[in-house]
């Protein structure tokens, strides 16, 4: 395989890893803001921490796997992206002459590492904890 085709390779790797980080944390965000909707459609606005242990508990649970699920796969694809994107570099700067989009590629800092996935999932995770345990409480009946 020559250095182009190479580089060429790392450079789709590169962007569909991105890709697929996006939709990870867009799935992360769209989950947690309707989470958040459903607790404030759902709950009488009052916050209670002492009522209704099962659905919270039931609630928390779900939302806890869904996390580590979205996590993981967050950790993995950051993980890799880097590893295609720490190859490129090496060769683009061992082979000079390769193409500009591979000089440019190799050049781009990324933005997204695995400990902003873990800060930023601290930061929604409490949110939503917090509201589950306090507001998720059904509206009283009115007669």
């Amino acid at each position: 395989m020559s250095i182009q085709e190479e580089t060429s390779e790392l450079i789709n790797l590169i962007f569909t890893l991105q890709d697929r980080l996006q939709f990870f944390w867009n799935f992360y965000f769209g989950t947690v803001l309707a989470l958040i909707a459903f607790i404030g459609s759902y709950s009488s606005g009052v916050p209670k921490f002492k009522a209704n242990h099962w659905p919270k508990f039931a609630v928390t649970m779900i939302f806890v796997m869904f996390v580590v699920g979205n996590l993981d796969g967050l950790w993995t694809y950051s993980h890799l992206a880097n590893d295609a994107a720490s190859r490129l570099g090496t060769l683009v700067r061992q082979n000079p002459n390769v193409s500009e989009a591979s000089q440019i590629v190799a050049a781009m800092r990324f933005r997204f590492s695995a400990v902003g996935a873990i800060i930023g999932h601290i930061i929604g995770n409490l949110i939503v904890l917090s509201a589950i345990w306090l507001y998720l409480n059904p509206k009283e009946k009115q007669n």
